[in-house]
């Protein structure tokens, strides 16, 4: 299977980004459920292309095969 484009990857990475950034109080619980599940695969798209993100500084980077 391709592997995805390391752009697509970093795009990702900000959408978790802005996902993080939501301080909102006002967010129904089921909201809160379809944010966190969203956040939740788009991590999985990420991770199976063989990248981490950094939780700090969102930044992408490759995980080295040993």
């Amino acid at each position: 299977m391709p592997k995805t484009d390391k752009e697509v990857i970093k795009t990702v990475a900000k959408a978790v980004k802005q996902i993080d950034s939501i301080r909102s109080t006002e967010i129904s619980g089921m909201d809160q459920f379809y944010i966190d599940t969203a956040r939740g695969l788009l991590l999985k798209v990420i991770s199976s292309n063989s990248y981490e993100l950094s939780e700090d500084t969102h930044r992408v980077k490759k995980i080295l095969k040993k």
